[in-house]
């Protein structure tokens, strides 16, 4: 490969990255269907006729962003697996809770298109499912090299979703706006949350993984 032609798949991929990341700040702001093309190019500085030499449409955009994030959340896995030697069950958990917050930290405005999204669109691509089962793959694999038994996986999935994405999404996407109303420390809020999670989610699992 030349150069020239590294060079311009370099600046290609630069303004691919441009498009996307301003479409997800127009996209959580103002929703989907709010965010007009041409806000999108004015945001991201380039010419409108350039988003459609690589988007087709609005909503292949859309696409292109619940791609990157699952990615980046199966590249984060991936590396949590690699470090992972032998661990205790309570490790195994905490390792697993600070990974959820891991992938949201920086992802709240991908986080918060996701859920719009989902409960109001016909046309489903369930990326949260898509995480939680990759994460709950990578779980299984962790306890079934630590000989960990899972009894009733079902269960374990429900609470997973429900007790543990589920809560630690919301508090990502609400914790700036709570401490500004509780005027309170939003570091020393989510320290106290972890703690409820410990005492909630994570008993619950260790009990479960116990029997």
């Amino acid at each position: 490969m030349s150069a020239e032609t590294d060079g311009r798949k370099k600046k290609q991929a630069k303004t691919r990255e441009k498009i996307l990341k301003a479409a997800t700040k127009l996209f959580a702001r103002k929703g989907f269907d709010g965010a007009r093309v041409d806000e999108i190019a004015q945001k991201a500085g380039v010419n409108k006729a350039l988003i459609y030499y690589y988007f087709k449409s609005k909503e292949e955009i859309l696409e292109e962003i619940m791609k990157v994030f699952l990615e980046e959340s199966l590249r984060r896995k991936k590396k949590m697996m690699e470090r992972h030697v032998q661990i205790e069950k309570k490790e195994l958990i905490r390792l697993s809770i600070e990974r959820i917050f891991d992938l949201y930290k920086g992802n709240e405005d991908v986080l918060r298109i996701i859920i719009t999204e989902e409960l109001k669109s016909e046309k489903k691509q369930w990326p949260l499912f898509q995480v939680l089962d990759m994460g709950l793959a990578e779980g299984l694999k962790m306890a079934q090299d630590l000989d960990i038994s899972i009894e009733d996986k079902d269960k374990i999935v429900l609470a997973a979703f429900y007790f543990g994405f589920v809560p630690i999404a919301f508090f990502t996407l609400l914790k700036d706006e709570w401490a500004r109303y509780y005027n309170s420390d939003k570091n020393k809020d989510q320290k106290e949350f972890i703690d409820i999670l410990k005492k909630t989610y994570v008993r619950f699992l260790l009990e479960e993984l116990q029997e």
